[in-house]
């Protein structure tokens, strides 16, 4: 697997959110400039991560 979320995202397959099951990657855009952090979906629409400011 890639190190970055970049290149993550770019190895994955897309699937909708309605298709999500627990253990799939999600990603996200939090700086503006494309992908830039990642999370695992864990089940009834939500997902856990590690935030620099909150931790997970």
């Amino acid at each position: 697997m890639p190190r970055t979320t970049g290149g993550m995202y770019a190895t994955g397959k897309s699937v909708a959110k309605k298709n999500l099951k627990v253990s799939d990657v999600v990603f996200f855009n939090t700086s503006g400039k494309g992908v830039s952090h990642a999370g695992i979906y864990i089940g009834n629409g939500k997902f856990a991560h590690s935030s620099s400011s909150k931790g997970v």
